[in-house]
């Protein structure tokens, strides 16, 4: 399959995508020039790959997979639409080396696929999530753990409020406690309604699907080490575990690094340049010869 695009980055509706049997597009070319091999990123959200793309070297293929591309469909389990994507890129790249990474909630669906494609076989040289929290390491901790994080957060966030006071930001006062009313506003009811769609054995809206497919996902263990980029938060940093709770699953480690950015602004300019800089080093510098997989799990091998 070959997917065309201009070498600067280009917006969905302008690039050239591989549509699935109901014309849905998944995967986007960014930029195909390049010896490299090329880099496939779950980026959920603007800006996308579109300001990494600039920040990385000039010869690093870049494709994209669109979480819009679902459109009214049922948004599908973790591993269901990983193996979604892997059709894709599989028929885009039959065999490795293959380079993921994922943001936010993408992280899940990018280490799902690197899980899935080294249980084929394939060889995956490099994954990365930025800023992905494991989905069960909150509830993993204990109770007075837990307790102590939502305390110290809030005594933050009010000591936060009374800066801007002082400075005179009374603007920046309300719009924060608005997001955060309306944050967790949205967290209660979902739950609420939750409950009720299960009492009745009926799906939940699809307006709550990725919700629940996040909050379903249980990752299995990965066999090899990868990377994982955080940002900077001292309330964050309090926790013991670096990792977030990756380490239960990843046998042979996990590299991590910190930047300096909030979550929501970690992929723009300019803190997504000290995003690259920091995966940059794993990144493979040349095409590498590809190899024939050889399946270890059969379970997974889902293109026979």
């Amino acid at each position: 399959m070959k997917l065309p695009v201009k070498n600067n980055f280009v917006s969905a509706e302008d690039s050239a995508t591989h549509h699935d049997s109901d014309g849905r597009p998944h995967l986007t070319a960014r930029r195909t020039s390049g010896s490299r091999p090329p880099l496939f990123c779950i980026l959920p959200g603007e800006p996308g790959a579109r300001d990494m793309m600039e920040a990385l070297p000039d010869d690093q293929p870049v494709f994209e997979f669109l979480f819009a591309s679902l459109g009214d469909s049922d948004f599908p389990p973790i591993e269901q639409l990983a193996v979604r994507y892997l059709k894709d890129l599989r028929e885009f790249r039959p065999h490795g080396p293959y380079q993921l990474c994922g943001y936010s909630n993408g992280g899940f669906v990018a280490y799902e696929m690197a899980r899935t494609l080294i249980n084929q076989g394939e060889n995956v040289s490099f994954l990365c999530l930025f800023d992905t929290w494991h989905p069960e390491f909150i509830q993993n901790l204990s109770l007075t753990e837990v307790a102590k994080y939502r305390a110290i957060r809030f005594v933050d966030r009010l000591r936060k409020y009374g800066r801007f006071l002082r400075q005179g930001r009374l603007d920046e006062v309300v719009s924060r406690a608005v997001e955060f009313v309306v944050k967790h506003s949205k967290l209660i009811g979902w739950q609420a309604i939750r409950l009720v769609f299960q009492k009745a054995n009926r799906p939940p809206p699809k307006s709550m699907q990725t919700f629940e497919s996040i909050r379903s996902y249980s990752p299995k263990p990965y066999p090899k080490r990868f990377v994982l980029i955080r940002v900077e938060d001292p309330i964050d940093d309090r926790l013991k575990d670096l990792t977030v709770g990756w380490h239960a699953c990843a046998a042979e480690g996990i590299d991590v690094h910190f930047i300096r950015a909030e979550h929501g602004k970690m992929l723009y300019e300019p803190c997504v340049r000290d995003v690259v800089e920091k995966m940059a080093p794993y990144l493979a510098s040349a095409a590498a010869p590809v190899t024939t997989p050889v399946a270890t799990e059969d379970d997974d091998d889902i293109f026979r």
